[in-house]
């Protein structure tokens, strides 16, 4: 049993290799969740009270997707309930963090040779037969920042670009709260209390919050939500069914929209900034100072 455990400065890395469904993480916890000694009438038991993070870095290198990702908290506290490792269940009661910044790049990888990819995914050593299930109360996410890099290339981001590269963009300012959010394998559910975050320093979300959220490898629902950017306001709920997640990169075409909207306010303009086609439509430009506004239900797929 471990009360409290304090991380200045610490560094942890997970390295997942192509072809393995599983990483070092999961084989760490398999082998200290069960020893020779445990049985059903003195099984493994290990517990933790909190967890305060100082200048924390996490590096993940998926070399066989070639992502390499990056977590840094400046500072960070966390307050278990409970953690039962045989039954993969984690439950925090209040998560809270400053100054967090998370990174993802994408890089050129050589594929492994097929002999050596069919090798590694028949590897058990790293199973887990059941996804770890995280609950937490209340999380609280204070002046951090998001960055995504899927160019291939280590050129700085442009933020004078007018419209949105999602291949290359930048959250920074975010400050958010959620509630009761459970994350398990693909499946994310909570309440988000708040939400607010600038774009590229273009682009400035002043609040977001929703009542309810569900997402899964199939569908996400998004009810009683509320959106306000400086020039619009949407409300109500939004409901996207897909096959799968990567449907997401061609969603135009692939995601069934069914939106929900009540009084809803939206400006050219920021549809424009989402679109690099419509900021450089004609019809677009020209009213590009005016707003939609609608009532009602929205059916179907874009194309």
């Amino acid at each position: 049993s471990i009360s409290d455990v304090i991380l200045d400065q610490g560094v942890f890395k997970i390295i997942s290799y192509q072809g393995e469904e599983y990483n070092s993480l999961n084989w760490f916890i398999k082998h200290i969740s069960k020893t020779k000694s445990s049985s059903a009438s003195n099984p493994f038991k290990f517990s933790l009270q909190s967890v305060l993070l100082k200048s924390f870095h996490h590096y993940r290198d998926r070399q066989g997707s070639g992502i390499k990702e990056h977590y840094y908290v400046s500072m960070g506290q966390i307050e278990v309930n409970k953690l039962d490792l045989n039954a993969n269940y984690l439950e925090l009661n209040n998560v809270k963090t400053n100054n967090a910044v998370v990174e993802i790049k994408h890089y050129a990888v050589q594929p492994l040779a097929l002999k050596k990819i069919i090798s590694i995914a028949q590897d058990t050593s790293y199973y887990c037969s059941n996804p770890f299930i995280v609950y937490c109360h209340h999380a609280e996410v204070e002046e951090s920042s998001f960055y995504l890099n899927k160019s291939l290339t280590n050129e700085d981001l442009d933020t004078s670009m007018p419209y949105v590269d999602f291949n290359h963009f930048f959250f920074f300012f975010i400050n958010t709260k959620l509630e009761s959010f459970l994350f398990n394998d693909l499946n994310f559910e909570g309440q988000l209390k708040t939400f607010n975050a600038k774009i590229n320093n273009q682009f400035n979300i002043q609040s977001f919050s929703v009542g309810q959220f569900n997402v899964n490898d199939k569908k996400a629902s998004i009810e009683q939500f509320e959106l306000k950017t400086d020039h619009s306001w949407i409300r109500d709920s939004l409901y996207l069914s897909y096959s799968k997640y990567t449907d997401f990169k061609s969603f135009n075409d692939k995601i069934y929209i069914d939106h929900y909207a009540h009084d809803a306010r939206i400006a050219i303009l920021d549809i424009q900034y989402f679109s690099r086609a419509l900021y450089n439509n004609k019809f677009f430009i020209t009213n590009r100072n005016e707003s939609l506004n609608y009532s009602g239900r929205v059916l179907g797929k874009i194309n």
